[in-house]
């Protein structure tokens, strides 16, 4: 989304030379000049894999890197390491502890909010990433369709599912451009705005706002059943990881 944050990892095979440490610098230094909001590391596998044991949001974060441009057999190393190190040994208790902890704090359901949370609120994309980290933990994969498992969730279910995640991305886009910031909560005074950006119109006596806020619960609804089923299947999974 526009506006948000992004966090790079330069991976390393050994110690940093002077010519990579210019090289880093002057990269950020670009993208700091495009108004990006940057987090970065530099460290190697051996780094990444201790920090893991020892920070929830860093192991988390790992999993679900992806490789941009550089050594390619440096980043499947790096995964290879993930998985063998970190994720055969302890995936179920990961889930429990950890990642369940999502659901729990969550309460009241998607439509219980009148200024809901697009990224972080029942039905929001958290939810979403929750149940990409369970199947990444379970089976290796990094998205849905990888898993091989129809009894995990159906072609058409994820159809479902990838609409709704779209529909969702589509309007924090817009929600960021709206405000020009960082920004997940879709306040009251800016679902009239977002409905008329977002192309609706009055149907029927149904005022856009409305329309717009409707297919919204509607599309949350669809994250939180579907992410929450995905989520609970692969704790009960007995398949172990097969994909590196």
């Amino acid at each position: 989304n526009p506006c948000s944050d992004i966090d790079l990892l330069f991976l390393l095979k050994g110690k940093i030379s002077p010519g990579t440490d210019q090289y880093i610098q002057e990269a950020l230094s670009i993208l700091w000049g495009f108004g990006m909001e940057l987090g970065h590391s530099c460290r190697t596998i051996k780094d990444c894999l201790k920090l893991a044991k020892e920070d929830l949001t860093i192991k988390t974060s790992l999993i679900g890197t992806r490789y941009l441009v550089g050594d390619h057999d440096l980043f499947e190393a790096l995964r290879r390491s993930i998985i063998t190190t970190l994720l055969n040994k302890d995936a179920k208790e990961f889930l429990d502890s950890k990642l369940k902890e999502r659901y729990a704090g969550l309460g009241e359901g998607v439509a219980c909010h009148a200024e809901p949370d697009i990224k972080n609120g029942p039905g929001g994309l958290r939810d979403y990433h929750v149940a990409l980290w369970a199947v990444a933990v379970c089976f290796g994969a990094q998205s849905f369709r990888e898993i091989g498992h129809k009894d995990m969730i159906s072609d058409q279910e994820l159809d479902v599912l990838d609409h709704a995640v779209d529909f969702s991305l589509r309007v924090r886009n817009e929600l960021h451009y709206l405000m020009n910031k960082k920004c997940d909560v879709l306040t009251l005074d800016i679902q009239k705005e977002l409905a008329v950006n977002l192309q609706y119109v009055e149907k029927n006596g149904v005022p856009q706002v409305e329309l717009f806020m409707h297919d919204y619960f509607f599309h949350a609804t669809h994250i939180n059943d579907f992410c929450e089923m995905i989520f609970d299947k692969c704790r009960d999974s007995k398949h172990s990881i097969k994909k590196v």
